[in-house]
């Protein structure tokens, strides 16, 4: 059976001290090797997970490139397969050949860098399958760079994404478009994919982009407090339905840390064995949620499953919810606007969206006394530092929790 890994030939380094990253098919105690043209130290080379490491400035694009060159050979192998073709090793290397040799009548790719963004879309579409929400972010992405290329009455061209661009799209982007921090970091998130793509299409040798730094900055997590989920869940809204039917949908993403997406998919075919297991769609792998004394009582009330809201009509009745629960505490709000911090106050029911049950269920569990390591696991979290806000937010709970476990010395 063949097989396509990355490696880092050590033998030969150049004068900075960098290797070649390759590589290597294997077929029946037999190798080939193929250049990704990619060079770095081996001190930044992760041997056991085939990657460059955090430390190396700019370590994500290039994994990203290599791991599209490692896809490229593995491709090869299953189309031959597809044909009924032994994938051997000079098999592979043919067809690799084959495909990246320029033809008689070279095409000469447009050098100018929206000019491909279509094809760009396509492939985020049909083969990395992502969901068309994500596809409206990144055509989003489009219309602000040409908003930015009239706006400098210029032509933006591959050679010219360097610092000199960023600092001045950035500057764009939060003076004329009044953009967030967070905000802005979506857009450089985006273009830096399509950036990658490009590179790995060969149409720019440009990767000075892997240097932008995607700016952001923590916004206020809200959560509801015990007290006030079970308020929610006591609330008597029978003589409206369509505001019941919206507490108890966002009632079940507070109980199992489910996003949105996934916790207003759930069927009853999702319940079995006194637990939900749906797969998610975010991290497109299935988990499993005990039931508790609330989800089973919001999903005994729907035995032919659970309400459809939209998130936008399921965002506005929470506000109304909120009102009904007289949820009037303020709250101090932190924003980002053109790149300037400003502090606001809301009211605790302007607060509550779809995502406010995520929030609330890491947030709950933690002061509940439930251990990070399982907290992360059901809500899907690999990013300790991202999951660290709610750890801080239930910082004053956990601190009587360790004194109560800890504060055992008799007084003498």
């Amino acid at each position: 059976m063949g097989k396509a890994k990355l490696f880092l030939r050590k033998s030969k380094l150049n004068a900075k001290g960098e290797a070649i990253i390759f590589v290597r098919y294997s077929h029946n105690d037999k190798t080939v090797d193929f250049s990704t043209g990619e060079r770095v130290q081996p001190r930044y080379w992760d041997d056991t997970h085939k990657q460059v490491r955090k430390s190396l400035k700019g370590h994500s694009g290039i994994n990203a490139f290599i791991e599209q060159k490692r896809i490229e050979v593995d491709t090869i192998r299953l189309e031959l397969k597809s044909r009924k073709v032994e994938p051997t090793t000079e098999a592979v290397k043919r067809e690799y050949n084959k495909a990246n040799s320029e033809p008689e009548n070279v095409v000469v790719h447009s050098p100018y860098l929206l000019d491909h963004w279509a094809a760009f879309i396509s492939h985020q579409r049909n083969v990395k399958r992502l969901e068309e929400s994500t596809i409206r972010q990144y055509e989003g992405t489009k219309v602000k760079l040409e908003d930015f290329e009239q706006h400098m009455n210029l032509k933006l061209t591959f050679d010219m994404i360097d610092n000199n661009f960023i600092d001045d799209f950035n500057s764009f982007m939060y003076n004329e478009k009044n953009f967030s921090h967070n905000s802005l970091g979506s857009k450089i998130k985006h273009l830096k994919s399509y950036l990658n793509w490009a590179v790995a299409k060969l149409l720019t040798e440009n990767v000075k982009f892997r240097e932008f730094k995607k700016p952001s900055n923590e916004t206020t997590i809200f959560a509801l407090t015990q007290q006030q989920l079970d308020t929610l869940f006591y609330l008597d809204l029978s003589g409206e339905p369509r505001l019941e039917k919206a507490r108890d949908l966002f009632l079940i993403g507070c109980v199992t840390g489910l996003r949105y997406s996934d916790y207003s998919a759930i069927t009853p075919a999702n319940i079995k064995d006194d637990s939900i297991t749906i797969s998610t769609e975010k991290m497109d792998k299935a988990v499993t949620i005990p039931l508790n004394d609330y989800s089973r009582a919001i999903i005994a009330k729907y035995p032919n499953g659970l309400p459809t809201i939209s998130n936008v009509n399921l965002n506005k009745y929470l506000k109304e919810v909120g009102i009904r629960a007289k949820f009037f505490e303020e709250h101090e709000v932190t924003t980002f606007k053109s790149g300037k911090k400003q502090k606001h106050y809301r009211p605790a029911y302007q607060l509550l969206t779809s995502h406010t049950a995520r929030r609330t269920f890491a947030t709950q569990s933690l002061q509940r006394g439930m251990q990070m390591a399982f907290v992360m696991r059901v809500t899907g979290h690999r990013d300790l530092r991202s999951f660290m806000r709610y750890v801080h937010v239930a910082e004053p709970k956990l601190r009587e929790e360790v004194s109560k476990a800890w504060d055992t010395l008799e007084k003498r």
